[in-house]
């Protein structure tokens, strides 16, 4: 039987990609093996939302000519949209496959095709099905949207990904039924722009329905939302959340900064003052919600100034977790061309400092669960300590013999590092 390994860098969608594509390479007949073993065919899922993303992405097509030099290597994803030339001339690459390509990638290697597979993602405008994929053993992360219209400042992936466009809705809840009959008890929902899902039908239906709709498939207790923008938390929207008891109040709700002059610059579409309108509304449906966010430090122009008023920001609204990145220039944005670039060490002192603060205040966060009885969706077990996620997206640990996939009570007794820890009480 001949092997295949699959490889993804970059987001949560690249990595729903990768596990459908798995899905087709198993159904022509391959046996799939860890990317670090000899494989026939290797495909690397490649991202581009960084230099760094891309630069990782050259580097496991070479780690993959090394393992095998007759192995066919298959480039896709981001990286490869962007710099296809640059990708299929690496020894070894036999072919390069955009992004709207990406669901027929397992039909051309069947094929035995060879070239460089990328349209203009700016005239695409159709969703593409691709098969049911799932990531861990306990949760199941399903895409249903693709695409961003938003073309922020720093941001190549709208050239990339091409335009907002969603998923039929019933193809979705067949995945999310077929997901549940797999044994999976939470599912995460995700997207490019997930906040835009049915953007283009008028939003009917919109994001609120699709939570709606899975929740109510029987015999699934989670449902998560991905990456959100500010502009979806309306009363109307968080009214349908909280009737439905299966979903879970973590919110990753994108910022960028702190400062509204930055902001401004990223052509965010948003105010501080209205992102924490937002916050105060979360909070008011779910006190205990977990809003976490990203922000990029040392964006072009950003003075000591205005950094400090992200640092009070982020005070302000007392995140559990901020994922905290140095600005990375990505030609062929308005970005790239904005006077007074800061440099790199000040980008990642800057990010240093947040990070600090954030893990303060994650912490500070945390205190309020100890004491409370939390459900823990359990994933794994090192040496008798059993980890698992409670709906709020916090790491719970706790002594037991090994437990997969259920929910087991446990009171929580101390916060540490980076979580919680607790005791088992059934």
């Amino acid at each position: 039987m001949y092997k295949c390994a699959v490889t993804s860098l970059g987001c949560k969608v690249n990595q729903c990609e990768a596990e459908a594509i798995k899905t087709q390479m198993k159904d022509m007949g391959y046996e799939i093996c860890d990317f670090s073993k000899k494989a026939d065919v290797y495909i690397i899922n490649t991202c581009s939302v960084t230099k760094e993303g891309e630069r990782k992405s050259r580097q496991m097509v070479r780690r993959a000519q090394g393992l095998n030099e007759n192995a066919k290597i298959c480039v896709t994803g981001c990286a490869c949209q962007k710099e296809p030339e640059i990708f299929k001339n690496i020894e070894g690459v036999k072919i390069v496959c955009g992004n709207s390509k990406k669901h027929l990638l397992p039909k051309m290697i069947k094929e035995e095709l060879s070239g460089i597979f990328v349209e203009d993602m700016a005239k695409y405008d159709c969703y593409d099905e691709m098969p049911d994929s799932a990531i861990e053993k306990t949760r199941a992360f399903i895409k249903v949207q693709d695409g961003c219209n938003n073309f922020c400042s720093y941001c190549i992936i709208p050239y990339l990904r091409g335009r907002e466009r969603s998923r039929k809705i019933e193809n979705i809840i067949k995945e999310s039924t077929k997901l549940r009959d797999m044994g999976f008890k939470e599912i995460v929902i995700n997207g490019i722009h997930l906040s835009s899902y049915g953007k283009e039908w008028d939003f009917k239906p919109s994001l609120k329905d699709v939570v709606k709709e899975i929740c109510n498939i029987s015999g699934i207790e989670r449902v998560r939302l991905g990456s959100l923008e500010p502009r979806v938390i309306t009363d109307e929207f968080l009214k349908v959340l909280s009737e439905n008891k299966e979903f879970c109040p973590n919110f990753h709700l994108s910022l960028q900064s702190g400062c509204d002059t930055v902001l401004k610059r990223m052509n965010r579409k948003y105010s501080t003052e209205e992102y924490f309108l937002a916050v105060k509304r979360i909070r008011g449906v779910f006190p205990s919600a977990s809003i976490s966010t990203d922000i990029i430090t040392g964006f072009p122009g950003e003075t000591d100034e205005e950094f400090n008023k992200t640092l009070d920001f982020v005070n302000k609204v007392g995140f559990a977790w901020v994922h905290v990145f140095p600005y990375s220039k990505r030609e062929g944005t308005v970005a790239e061309k904005i006077p007074d670039q800061v440099i790199k060490q000040t980008k990642i002192l800057r990010a240093h400092k947040l990070s600090e603060l954030t893990d303060k205040i994650g912490k500070e966060y945390r205190e309020q669960f100890v004491g409370k009885i939390k459900g823990v969706l359990c994933e794994t077990n090192e040496n008798g300590v059993q980890t698992g996620l409670i709906k709020e997206h916090i790491q719970v640990c706790f002594k037991s013999v090994p437990i997969e996939n259920e929910i087991i009570k446990v009171k929580i007794t101390k916060v540490t590092e980076k979580g919680l820890w607790g005791e088992r009480i059934d």
